[in-house]
């Protein structure tokens, strides 16, 4: 299709690289399959691009206390490239690290969820930390060697840095403390039990304490905690937790992530703990129209015409990628047509109530006239994000006007602009007569 790649002279790396997206279906599947590709444009008589480069400083050996994170920041680690913005450098963690025995990165405000890789910008920002495990340390401390490599937005890798780190073991005072703090996993709208999976203590031998009372300081803007089915609680304990006995309920609100702020207290030792709850959406606010939709239809008295997306497109921000999923329900037969679905213009199709946004995309839905003296026709609908009605989120009710004109068998008729003379030079022979009258 002619399609050209052009230099823009912005960048001063030999090479570039165009996002593509792939899409394959062939008929076979549930729904087609997607992949995304990079194809490289080598720049010919430019620079080469440059592998960034990664510094440790090994000066410094910072330590940190469990139940404690060491914030990162450029002082300790930094990354130059000539050709790459800090936002699109990324840094992976190349190290094999066990969360419980020995620790992980994690992002300031996320500080549950273990990460591999980050982006440079964020450790500039100080939003990086380190969390060592909370599982009792054999031999006093614990060294850590961190594998790390830079890699920019044209895919050039640094070479391998090594970070170390010293992981002291928890104030001997503190005769409680975290063994982990996973949080807690909850679809929206769903009550979810509380394991100790996601959250456990133990003492300074690395035994869980005999007794734990947690009392609820904060949080829970989301929803609310349960225990033995009272709706309305202040403390539990952790013996509650491991006999299952805690539920969480999210109150279905499309908000976000909730959390719960606890203090732990065992004996004479008290722990303040920060407990988070990830909400997963669900597929329940359903599609809706878009602007550029919602053209009537115009279709020839006992013709057919094709629904395109200038008459029926929508958007479902819940799945915005899939259009299989949102479907189209005729509510009631037109008055004077009907719904066919067809692959070929040469068929007649079959008749149908409902048809998804992808045929419509793929040109597969069309409007039958059956004829009648009336000039105007009326489809009603509702949209849904699913075939199954019953577990659908279902939009209202739509109409699509349909405009039906006069069959073609009308005598023939001078074209716009014709003005029914011609001029003629006495000196050439005149034009052809087809040629002046249209």
């Amino acid at each position: 299709m002619l399609f050209r790649y052009r230099f823009s002279h912005t960048t001063s790396a030999g090479v570039d690289y165009l996002p593509l997206s792939v899409e394959l279906d062939d008929g076979s599947r549930s729904r087609p399959v997607q992949e995304t590709v990079y194809l490289k444009v080598i720049i010919r008589g430019d620079e080469l691009n440059s592998a960034p480069v990664l510094r440790v400083n090994a000066s410094q050996v910072p330590a940190v206390r469990q139940l404690t994170s060491l914030r990162l920041s450029t002082e300790l680690l930094s990354v130059f490239d000539r050709e790459t913005d800090p936002t699109y450098i990324v840094i992976n963690v190349t190290s094999r690290l066990d969360p419980d025995t020995e620790g992980f990165f994690a992002r300031t405000y996320e500080h549950t969820r273990p990460l591999r890789s980050f982006r440079y910008d964020e450790l500039m920002r100080r939003r990086i930390a380190f969390r060592p495990a909370s599982s009792p340390i054999i031999g006093g401390e614990l060294e850590l060697h961190i594998e790390l490599v830079a890699v920019d937005s044209r895919f050039a890798v640094s070479s391998p840095s090594r970070m170390f780190l010293t992981v002291l073991p928890a104030s001997s005072s503190s005769n409680l403390r975290v063994l982990h703090n996973r949080g807690l996993v909850v679809l929206e709208g769903v009550r979810q039990q509380m394991t100790l999976n996601d959250l456990d203590f133990v003492n300074a031998l690395g035994e869980r304490p005999a007794s734990v009372l947690l009392h609820v300081k904060s949080g829970l803007r989301r929803g609310r905690l349960e225990v033995n089915g009272q709706q309305r609680t202040s403390v539990f304990s952790l013996h509650d937790v491991e006999k299952g006995r805690v539920i969480y309920r999210h109150d279905g609100s499309h908000a976000g992530d909730d959390r719960v702020v606890l203090r732990a207290v065992s004996g004479r030792h008290s722990l303040r703990v920060r407990f988070p709850i990830f909400v997963l959406s669900r597929d329940d606010r359903g599609p809706s129209l878009t602007a550029a939709a919602g053209q009537p239809l115009t279709v020839s008295r006992g013709g057919w015409t094709q629904i395109t997306r200038r008459n029926l497109d929508t958007v479902d921000r819940d799945s915005p990628s899939d259009r299989r999923r949102t479907v189209f329900r005729v509510l009631d037969r037109p008055a004077a047509g009907e719904i066919t679905k067809k692959s070929n213009s040469l068929t007649s199709g079959r008749r149908v109530s409902v048809f998804s946004q992808l045929d419509v995309d793929r040109g597969l839905v069309f409007y039958r006239h059956r004829g009648g003296a009336s000039d105007r026709d009326r489809i009603d609908y509702q949209l849904t994000d699913s075939a199954d009605y019953e577990s659908a989120a279902v939009r209202g009710k739509f109409s699509l006007h349909v405009v039906v004109i006069a069959s073609g068998n009308l005598p023939p008729h001078e074209m716009d602009g014709t003005e029914r003379w011609i001029g003629v030079d006495a000196q050439c022979h005149p034009v052809a007569e087809s040629e002046a009258l249209g």
